[in-house]
């Protein structure tokens, strides 16, 4: 073999190994996994349990529908969407003495980025992955929901209520 057909062999070896490093495979052990959730905050508690709901619609239809019960200060959880996308969802409650609770939170997706020609992603064919965040804070009163984000497409609502107000519905 010449020098230079080496040469333009290493390279288009180089090259593939190059692209196939910018991808991952979609991990089976993602699909299986209904959430992760932990609390820790150092033992600090709420005076109530309190149910913290995230929901995301796209196009008015819905996409998931999230919620956890707190009764620390602090929460953290990770989920798939109905698309399988990952959800991070961190965040604070600080309740007044007024009742309304500020809940300080930060929003994480990672989305599988597929091509129009590529059509849905398959287990363990190769996806790129685009990772998008958001964090603020919010005032609600128990009962209360708010959008915190909003696209042309999506939009992200927060919602808080009492576990003592839900109890027999």
């Amino acid at each position: 073999m010449h020098t230079s057909m080496k040469a333009i062999a290493f390279a288009l070896l180089l090259t593939t190994s190059f692209a196939f490093a910018q991808t991952q495979p979609i991990p089976n052990t993602f699909r299986q996994r209904v959430g992760n959730s932990s609390q820790s905050d150092g033992g600090q508690t709420l005076k109530e349990n309190y149910i913290v709901t995230l929901t995301i619609t796209e196009k008015d239809a819905p996409v998931t529908e999230y919620s956890i019960v707190v009764a620390t200060l602090n929460f953290s959880t990770t989920f798939p969407d109905s698309r399988q996308n990952t959800i991070g969802f961190q965040g604070t409650l600080v309740a007044d003495e007024g009742g309304s609770v500020l809940l300080s939170y930060v929003l994480n997706s990672e989305v599988a980025m597929q091509s129009p020609a590529q059509g849905t992603p398959v287990v363990g064919q190769p996806v790129q992955f685009r990772n998008y965040s958001t964090q603020s804070s919010v005032r609600l009163q128990p009962g209360d929901n708010v959008v915190v984000v909003k696209n042309d497409t999506r939009t992200c609502k927060l919602a808080l209520a009492r576990v003592a107000d839900t109890k027999g519905k």
